[in-house]
């Protein structure tokens, strides 16, 4: 089918060559007769060429594609009937009988050279699936592997998890019997300050009269002992006095 459509190309591009070449050489026949000719202005030469030429041109296209559709029609139905022949003959090769015996028997003849080449494409074939074959189970061997590993680290993530918890739990209960302990010490000292404030508040009511007299008391004891101090310190400062003009004496006397 390639060799034919080159063929066909070489045959169209060689006939368009050729057109081109003798509608060319027309034109300038035509060009050189009009101008030779003996008529009386240029400008209808110029028309009559113009004009000659135009026919030429569409004669030329005309005979072109009446040619080709003609020779492509014919190349189509040659390219259909490889096509068709390619296509009987690709039903696997094989030649097929068919007899059918009361709708119920069917036979089955294909030729020896045909039926080898159909049990090669079909050995070919199971090769490849064969391949494939393997291909898929080791595939398959490798993703349940994956999905193992992947289940155990989750069973171990899901122990972490529960670890975790147990531990995290056990130190709440923990907290929550220390919290309710450091809640009743609190309690029990909330309880006995309230009974100090109270017992305090009893006996200062109590000894209220008597502490203000302990209070005026150790005032005046106070202020007592203070002049003590002052005549004691005069004392001494007396008998300091009195013993260094009696050493004085001694010394005159001396």
């Amino acid at each position: 089918m390639a060799e034919g459509g080159r063929a066909e190309y070489l045959v169209k591009g060689g006939l368009l060559i050729l057109f081109v070449i003798l509608l060319t050489f027309v034109i300038l026949l035509t060009f050189v007769i009009l101008t030779l000719a003996p008529l009386d202005s240029f400008y209808i030469h110029v028309f009559y060429y113009f004009l000659l030429s135009l026919a030429i041109l569409l004669a030329s296209i005309i005979i072109y594609c009446s040619y080709f559709d003609d020779e492509e029609q014919l190349c189509a139905g040659a390219e259909l009937e490889i096509i068709l022949r390619g296509a009987k003959d690709a039903l696997y090769k094989a030649e097929i009988h068919v007899s059918e015996e009361n709708g119920k028997t069917v036979e089955i003849h294909v030729s020896e050279e045909h039926g080898k080449k159909v049990e090669k494409a079909k050995d070919k074939r199971n090769e490849e699936v064969e391949k494939l074959k393997a291909k898929f189970l080791a595939e398959k061997e490798n993703v349940e592997k994956l999905i193992r590993r992947y289940k155990k680290a989750e069973r171990e993530m899901m122990e972490l998890e529960k670890i975790k918890k147990n531990k995290w739990v056990k130190e709440m209960e923990k907290y929550d019997e220390d919290r309710h302990e450091w809640e009743e010490e609190k309690r029990k000292l909330e309880a006995q300050l309230c009974l100090e404030k109270v017992l305090y508040k009893a006996l200062w009511e109590e000894n209220e009269e008597n502490g203000r007299k302990w209070e005026r008391e150790r005032g005046e004891m106070f202020k007592k002992l203070c002049d003590a101090n002052a005549w004691s310190q005069l004392y001494r400062s007396l008998l300091h006095d009195l013993g260094r003009e009696g050493s004085d004496g001694l010394k005159a006397l001396c």
